[in-house]
């Protein structure tokens, strides 16, 4: 019985570690998921890694679903899905830009073949967590 003890104990202690180890995303690593999560609709995700202005109400689920996500799923479904996120420049913990804030510059190359020209999101970090800002 103190066996059985001893080797749960040292299974949780285990747990705990490796899921205390998770890798933090980077601010580039962030824009390809959110941006994966629109093309997947992935709700959850995308209200998990956005964030929005001080003052602003968050959206809510059936806001993303109804009118955010369509919009910008209409895009990319025209043009095949995405085949692949460059990220071009990733600023963070530098002196050009604020702690907790990142600038991170990508493209999007479609299915078709056809491009984005580059844009620039602005991610911030809250509680150790590289969000999308929504602006």
């Amino acid at each position: 019985m103190k066996t059985h003890i001893q080797t749960l104990i040292g299974v949780l202690i285990v747990a705990l570690f490796l899921g205390s180890c998770q890798k933090e995303l980077t601010p580039g690593e962030t824009v390809k998921q959110w941006i994966y999560a629109v093309e997947k609709e992935d709700v959850e995700t995308l209200m998990e890694i956005t964030a929005i202005p001080e003052g602003t109400p968050a959206f809510s689920k059936e806001q993303w679903e109804k009118l955010i996500i369509p919009e910008v799923i209409k895009d990319i479904r025209e043009k095949g899905g995405i085949k692949e996120i460059s990220i071009e420049e990733e600023q963070y913990n530098n002196e050009k830009v604020a702690p907790g804030h990142a600038f991170v510059q990508h493209t999007i190359t479609y299915n078709n073949d056809s491009k984005n020209e580059s844009e620039t999101i602005s991610l911030v970090n809250q509680d150790g967590i590289w969000k999308v800002m929504m602006e």
